[in-house]
């Protein structure tokens, strides 16, 4: 299964690729949106996990890309701070979970 593993703070992604590469996923990293899109329209992902940073922010902008077309893709959001509230946000904006 193909990962995309979406999070503007680069020191988090690999402590998120480890856990998910020992369940036997395939990760890719990205911290730029618009890579991030142009990768996913190049070659389709499984499903995406969002490092979740709130509307009008990079991470809202690659749930949307997510949502476009017919196929698509499940996205996990991660809400470390943000509390209830960012957790209805981003179920809201499309998160599958």
């Amino acid at each position: 299964m193909r990962i995309a593993v979406f999070d503007t703070d680069v020191s988090e992604q690999p402590l998120i690729v480890q856990v998910l590469e020992k369940s036997g996923f395939d990760c890719n990293l990205y911290s730029d949106a618009t890579v991030l899109a142009d990768a996913g329209r190049a070659r389709r992902f499984d499903a995406i996990v969002i490092d979740w940073q709130g509307r009008a922010n990079a991470s809202d902008a690659v749930l949307r890309e997510a949502r476009v077309g017919p196929d698509r893709v499940p996205v996990l959001i991660l809400v470390a701070g943000g509390g209830d509230d960012a957790i209805l946000e981003g179920l809201s904006a499309g998160a599958a979970d």
